[in-house]
């Protein structure tokens, strides 16, 4: 069973967003290496800002709770899918390191 990550209300995601904002100052973004390499590896870059933080958060927990495309989530944040897919998997693996460590129980 997949644990999907919802809020209640507004005001949930948003007390979530401030409890996490400090750390998102070192997020990085994952993105595909271009150049001489012969393999396809990931590097960490600096991320672009086409899109605000707390933004790119809904885009995430709406690709999570929803289960939208990337394209239909590109098309309703004005960015291409791939963007989308890179603001996932980059927020899926600073959440997973912030969060990781959280005892649950």
């Amino acid at each position: 069973m997949a644990c999907v990550l919802r809020f209640a209300t507004y005001e949930h995601f948003m007390c979530f967003w401030h409890l996490i904002e400090p750390s998102t100052s070192k997020i990085v973004s994952v993105s595909r290496a271009k150049g001489a390499s012969t393999d396809l590896e990931e590097k960490i870059t600096l991320r672009a800002k086409k899109l605000a933080p707390v933004d790119e958060l809904f885009l995430f927990l709406m690709h999570l709770s929803v289960g939208m495309t990337l394209r239909d989530l590109g098309h309703r944040f004005d960015i291409h899918r791939t963007t989308a897919s890179r603001i996932v998997i980059t927020w899926a693996n600073f959440l997973y390191n912030l969060l990781g460590s959280v005892c649950l129980w």
